[in-house]
C-alpha cells in the first residue's frame, strides 16, 4: 500500500480536489441473502425488481431470463426465477419501449438471491434496407450508428434481405449510474469509470439478430455523460461481454462537439452495447447495518453513488450486518442501506487516498417515509461552453427526481444528476431545482445559481496546459516524502524498495528509521531503480523544508537530478507516465479552522529554467520565474453533519 504523503499535505489536498482522475468501480451485481428451503436440492432462486431508470416505475409484463429460466414481472416490476443452475448467471430483462438490461448474478444453492434492473427506455427504433448504407439518429441526442451498404448478416451467417429494424439507446451514467448494463469492470478485474454509453441492436423482419459481418465496421457517436468535469479529449471503447457482465476493450473515441452537445465518436466491428470508459482506482468503504432495533442486519443491501464521478458499488451484508463496498480513490460517495421495507439516512464518505470505516453503523430506520433532501444542489461557475453540474442527494425509497430551470421543468432532466453541457452566457443567473419523488409525497431543493463567465479558449488551454505541468512537476519534486510514513515517522531506506535501491539523509545524517520527522530540516535521497508500489525511480531529491509544530503552515523547496519516475499512472492522470525532472520547485501551505471549516492556501513555484522531460514522446517542458496559486480553497462542514453523523463528509468549494 504506498504511503500517504502527510507532511506535503499541501500537495495530497490538491490531489484530491483539484485533479479528480476517476475512480471507484460500480456494479449492481447481487448476492444471496435468504435462505429457500422449497428449492430442489442443488439448484437456487433470483428474486428481483424492473424498474425504469428515468423515474423509478415498475415495469410490469417484461421478459426476465438466466440459466435456460424465463419469467415475466408482475404489475409491481417484481420477478422470481426457480430451479436454476448453482454458478454465476447473466440475467437479461426485455421489455417493450425500453432497451435490454443485463444484471450478472451469483446463483447459491438451496438460497434465494435478489436482483434490481434499471432499464432505459428506448432512444429511436428505425428501419432500414439491409443492403443500403444508413444512419441512425436518436432526436435530441447526439446518439448515432452509421454502416456501410451490404455491411450486414445475421446470427446464422446469412445475408439479410428487406427491411433491418434498428434500435439505438444513449445511456446516461452520470443522471442514474445503475442503468448501465453490466458491472463497472473491465473483463481483466480493472474498475472503470464511464463517461456515457450507448445500446444498439439490429433484427431481420423475423426477429433474429443482425450485427456487422467480418471484415465491416460502423461509426457510432455515444453522448457525453459524466460526473466529471474533465472529459479526456481521447477515451477507450469497451463492448458488453453479454455472458459475464464486464466489460472488454476495443479501440479508441475522440471527444466532438456539434450544435446538439458533445460526443465521443469511434470506429467499431460489432453492434452491441458500447461503454466510453477510462480505467479507475478506488478504495473500500468497511461499515456495518443495523436494524432499527439496534440488531446486526444480515442481507442487508449496500451500495455506494458516485458523488464527483459516475460509478456505482454494492454490496449485502453479512450475518453480523458488516460490509465493505468500493468507491473512487480520492472521490466522494453517498453510502446507504436497505431492505425490503426500510432504508437507512445516506452516509457521505470521502475523499480519502486510503480505505473508510464509517465511525456508525448505518441504521434501518426509515419505513415509508416521504423524501428529504440531506443535500441540496450548490451554486456552480463554469466557463463559455463548458460544463455545469448540479447535485442532489436525498433520502427515502424508490425516489425519482425531476430538475427544474427558473421554476419550469426540464424535459428529461430525472436523474440525482443534472449537467447543463454546454453553458452559454445567456444562461448565467438561471436558478435551478429539484423536485424529489416517492409514493409518500415530495419535496423541492432550494435553488442553486449558474454563473457563466466569459471563455478565452487559448488562455483556458494554457492555463490547464500549465497547471498540469505544475503538478506533474510537483510530484516529481516529492519523491523523497516516500520515506515518511502515515505517522510522519521516517521508513528505513533499505526497507522502501521492492526492487533495486535508495539511500537517504537528513540534514546530511544517516536516517533513523522510525524517528519522527522534525519540523524543519533537508531531507536528501537518491534512487537507484527504486521501486516503490508500481512506480520506479532513479536520479536524486533534495527537500528543503521548515514547518509549524502542528504542521497547519509549510515552506519547502525541492532540488532535483535527473529525477526519472516511471509509472503505469501518471502522478495526477491515468495515462502511464515517464518523465525526467530537473530545477527545482518552491512551495507554500498553510490552512486555517473556523467554526469546523478548513481554509487552504497553496503555491507551487517551478525554479526558472526547471525542465519536466516525457520520456515517451521526448518533449520537454521549461518553467519560467512565476507561481501557481489557489487561495481560500474552502472545506465546508456542511449542517447535515450533525445529522448524518459527521459523514457528510467535506463538501469542497473552491473560492478564488
Amino acid at each position: 500500500m504506498q504511503r500517504p504523503r502527510q507532511w506535503a499535505w499541501a500537495l495530497a489536498f490538491a490531489l484530491s480536489t483539484l485533479v479528480i482522475t476517476g475512480c471507484g468501480g460500480g456494479s449492481n451485481n447481487t448476492d444471496t441473502v435468504t435462505t429457500t428451503p422449497n428449492l430442489t436440492a442443488g439448484t437456487g432462486r433470483i428474486e428481483g425488481v424492473a424498474l425504469a431508470s428515468s423515474d423509478g416505475a415498475p415495469i410490469a409484463d417484461a421478459t426476465v431470463s438466466a440459466g435456460g429460466k424465463s419469467a415475466k414481472t408482475a404489475a409491481d416490476g417484481t420477478f422470481t426465477l426457480d430451479g436454476l443452475t448453482v454458478g454465476a448467471a447473466a440475467l437479461t430483462i426485455q421489455a417493450n419501449g425500453f432497451s435490454g438490461g443485463l444484471v450478472p448474478v451469483d446463483v447459491v444453492a438451496g438460497r434465494s438471491a435478489r436482483a434490481e434492473a434499471r432499464l432505459v427506455r428506448e432512444g429511436t427504433k428505425a428501419t432500414v434496407d439491409a443492403a443500403s448504407a444508413a444512419t441512425v439518429t436518436v432526436p435530441g441526442s447526439t446518439a448515432a450508428v452509421s454502416f456501410a451498404a451490404n455491411a450486414l448478416v445475421t446470427e446464422g451467417g446469412s445475408v439479410p434481405s428487406g427491411a433491418v429494424t434498428v434500435r439505438l439507446t444513449p445511456i446516461d451514467p452520470a443522471s442514474d449510474p445503475r442503468s448501465m448494463p453490466g458491472v463497472y469492470r473491465a473483463d481483466s478485474g480493472q474498475a472503470i469509470e464511464s463517461m456515457g454509453a450507448l445500446s444498439v441492436t439490429l433484427a431481420d423482419a423475423t426477429g433474429k439478430r443482425v450485427n456487422l459481418k467480418s471484415g465491416s465496421s460502423a461509426t457510432i457517436r455515444i453522448p457525453l455523460a459524466s460526473r466529471a468535469s474533465d472529459p479526456p479529449p481521447t477515451i477507450p471503447l469497451y463492448y458488453l461481454d453479454e455472458a459475464s457482465g464486464r466489460w472488454v476493450q476495443q479501440g479508441s473515441a475522440t471527444l466532438k462537439a456539434d450544435g446538439s452537445g458533445r460526443y465521443y465518436e469511434g470506429t467499431v466491428d460489432r453492434l452491441t452495447y458500447w461503454n466510453a470508459d477510462r480505467p479507475l482506482d478506488s478504495i473500500v468503504v468497511h461499515g456495518c447495518v443495523n436494524d432499527a432495533a439496534g440488531k446486526p442486519a444480515a442481507g442487508a443491501y449496500v451500495s455506494s453513488v458516485g458523488v464527483d464521478y459516475s460509478g456505482v458499488a454494492s454490496a449485502w451484508t453479512d450475518a453480523q450486518g458488516r460490509f465493505e463496498v468500493a468507491m473512487r480513490k480520492y472521490g466522494q460517495a453517498s453510502v446507504a442501506a436497505n431492505d425490503d421495507t426500510h432504508a437507512s439516512t445516506p452516509a457521505l464518505a470521502g475523499p480519502s487516498g486510503t480505505g473508510i470505516t464509517l465511525p456508525d453503523c448505518l441504521v434501518l430506520n426509515q419505513p415509508g417515509l416521504p423524501p428529504e433532501i440531506t443535500v441540496g444542489p450548490t451554486d456552480t461557475t463554469t466557463w463559455e461552453d463548458g460544463q455545469a453540474v448540479f447535485l442532489v442527494i436525498a433520502r427515502g425509497q424508490r425516489l425519482s427526481y425531476q430538475w427544474r430551470r427558473d421554476g419550469v421543468d426540464i424535459p428529461g432532466a430525472t436523474g440525482d444528476w443534472y449537467a447543463v453541457p454546454r453553458a452559454r452566457l445567456t444562461d448565467s443567473g438561471s436558478q435551478y431545482t429539484v423536485v424529489a419523488r416517492n409514493a409518500a409525497g415530495s419535496v423541492t431543493s432550494s435553488s442553486a445559481t449558474l454563473t457563466v463567465k466569459v471563455s478565452d479558449p487559448q488562455k483556458k488551454v494554457a492555463d490547464l496546459r500549465l497547471l498540469g505541468l505544475g503538478f506533474e512537476f510537483a510530484g516529481s519534486a516529492f519523491s523523497a516524502l516516500e520515506l515518511v510514513d502515515d505517522n510522519l515517522a521516517f521508513v528505513a531506506p533499505g526497507t522502501a524498495c521492492s526492487s533495486g535501491s535508495m539511500n537517504a539523509t537528513l540534514d546530511s545524517a544517516a536516517l533513523v528509521a522510525g524517528r519522527k520527522a522534525p519540523p524543519s530540516g533537508t531531507l536528501a535521497t537518491t534512487f537507484s531503480t527504486c521501486t516503490i508500489d508500481d512506480t520506479t525511480y532513479s536520479g536524486s531529491d533534495s527537500v528543503s523544508y521548515s514547518a509549524a509544530a502542528d504542521f497547519s503552515s509549510i515552506t519547502a523547496t525541492a532540488t532535483l537530478v535527473n529525477l526519472r519516475r516511471q509509472s503505469p499512472n501518471t502522478a495526477f492522470g491515468t495515462d502511464p507516465g515517464d518523465t525526467t525532472a530537473n530545477g527545482s520547485l518552491g512551495m507554500g501551505y498553510s490552512r486555517s479552522v473556523a467554526n469546523g471549516d478548513q481554509t487552504v492556501n497553496l503555491t507551487l513555484s517551478p525554479g526558472a529554467g526547471s525542465t519536466l522531460r516525457n520520456e515517451s514522446t521526448g518533449r520537454t517542458a521549461s518553467f519560467a520565474t512565476g507561481a501557481m496559486g489557489f487561495s481560500n480553497v474552502q472545506v465546508q462542514v456542511t449542517a447535515q453533519c450533525t445529522e448524518l453523523k459527521g459523514q457528510c463528509g467535506r463538501m469542497m468549494v473552491l473560492t478564488s
